[in-house]
């Protein structure tokens, strides 16, 4: 790597001397030419091609675009294309640097790479991190199955390889059935950073016919640690796009479950409140109908912002679970444990974000879950850390992973979860079908 990185620098010297040279004899020449035209035409004095020559050699200098013109066409001749290991990976890195969605770091990489570098085609595997669902609907021709073992094959390399080395990769049937669709491919260069796969670039043929040199896999290698880098950022950005629209949606959720509950509840009390006094001021139903109305109040109100958090966290919990209780009757049997005080303060803002989850908890619990008990239990363990643990005994959910199976779209599971990191949570969904759920967040002291 050491003498490889020495080449390198050898390389850019004679690259540049080459450059500053031809620079140099191109314009002595042209500023030459014209001075001894001049000279010949108004009889000047014979010194003046030279000293102009010299003049012309030091305005022209200074000038990128002319450097610049000279630099593609030396690098044609030095390297059979445009292109050398400064000029492909300033051009890449700048625009790698920028803000980008998922599709223009695809075309960055699978066509202005390409592009640069006189490569015929390309394609990108980009593994499928975003439970949130946001960003472009780009989607490799590679498998998520075929990538990972790709992956485990490359890993060792941590630097592109020509496909020939690959071909002692144990694949299953399956995926050497696809490979078989990218024997086009000439190099892979896995797009590592921090250890951790972000996806591998595919490289085919040179156009000119020319076989991937070393400078050209450096080059390649170089841009795909750049690309690592950006795809990083890019989930980034949109972990936190689909954050912001999570809680726009949470927001308008709430909203809309406000508005229908007072419409069938507060509402309609008012209307047949209205009627009854209408038509008989004296009726004594009136006052029962009052109660009943300033009960769904008090109940609405304690769900949006339960008052009983300023007393304690416990005390707010058990009021949540009794009204709970109440709501759904003698249908389910909820059960309340805990060993802290009733008067157990959290001196900070993280109880409203525990009372939230277990609401969302319960909620589910009713919801979908099918179940006949639910027990709800709040305790804090020898190293200070708050336990809020909600179990039911329901139909539980089918999912991915066979110990903890978990649905990453469901809205509600989402929302629990970011609940949790706001406050430094941890958040564990434990599911099985047929065996209930179990909610557990564990909030350090």
């Amino acid at each position: 790597m050491i003498f490889q990185r020495k080449l390198l620098k050898v390389d850019f010297l004679i690259n540049r001397i080459v450059v500053w040279f031809t620079l140099i004899l191109l314009t002595l020449i042209a500023s030459i030419l014209i001075f001894g035209l001049l000279v010949k035409a108004f009889h000047l004095p014979t010194q003046l091609p030279i000293f102009g020559g010299l003049v012309a050699v030091l305005i022209a200098l200074p000038f990128t675009s002319l450097s610049k013109f000279v630099q593609v066409n030396v690098d044609r001749v030095l390297y059979g294309g445009h292109y050398d290991f400064v000029t492909v990976t300033s051009a890449l890195s700048s625009r790698l640097a920028e803000p980008l969605d998922r599709k223009d770091l695809v075309l960055l990489l699978t066509q202005q790479l390409p592009k640069q570098m006189g490569i015929q085609q390309a394609d990108l595997y980009l593994p499928p991190r975003n439970p949130l669902g946001i960003g472009s609907s780009y989607k490799s021709k590679i498998s998520t199955a075929l990538g990972e073992e790709l992956y485990q094959a490359l890993k060792k390399y941590h630097t592109p390889v020509r496909a020939e080395q690959l071909e002692e990769v144990k694949l299953t049937v399956e995926n050497k059935t696809i490979l078989k669709d990218f024997d086009w491919a000439q190099v892979y260069a896995p797009m590592i950073s921090d250890g951790k796969l972000q996806g591998i670039l595919l490289l085919g043929q040179r156009s000119s016919g020319d076989v991937y040199s070393d400078e050209d896999l450096h080059i390649i290698g170089t841009v795909a640690e750049q690309g690592a880098l950006a795809s990083i950022k890019l989930e980034l950005f949109e972990t936190l796009r689909g954050l912001t629209q999570q809680l726009v949606r949470s927001e308008e959720e709430q909203r809309k479950q406000l508005a229908n509950e007072l419409h069938d509840t507060v509402l309609q009390d008012i209307f047949y409140i209205k009627y009854c006094i209408d038509k008989d001021p004296t009726n004594p139903e009136i006052i029962d109908y009052l109660e009943q109305l300033i009960e769904n109040l008090r109940r609405i109100i304690k769900t949006q912002l339960p008052p009983l958090l300023n007393q304690g966290l416990t005390l707010a919990l058990e009021g949540l679970v009794d009204d709970m209780q109440k709501r759904v009757g003698s249908a389910i049997s909820i059960t309340w444990r805990s060993n802290l005080d009733v008067s157990f303060m959290i001196n900070d803002e993280r109880a409203p974000y525990i009372f939230r989850v277990a609401l969302e908890a319960l909620n589910n619990a009713f919801k979908h879950s099918h179940a006949q008990n639910i027990e709800v239990n709040l305790d804090k363990d020898a190293d200070g850390v708050i336990r809020l643990k909600v179990k039911d005994d329901g139909i539980g959910m089918t999912g991915p992973d066979k110990e903890i199976k978990t649905d990453p779209n469901h809205f509600g599971w989402n929302l629990m979860q970011e609940r949790a990191r706001i406050i430094g949570a941890d958040l564990k969904i434990l599911t099985h079908l047929g065996e209930g759920t179990t909610i557990i967040l564990e909030v350090p002291g």
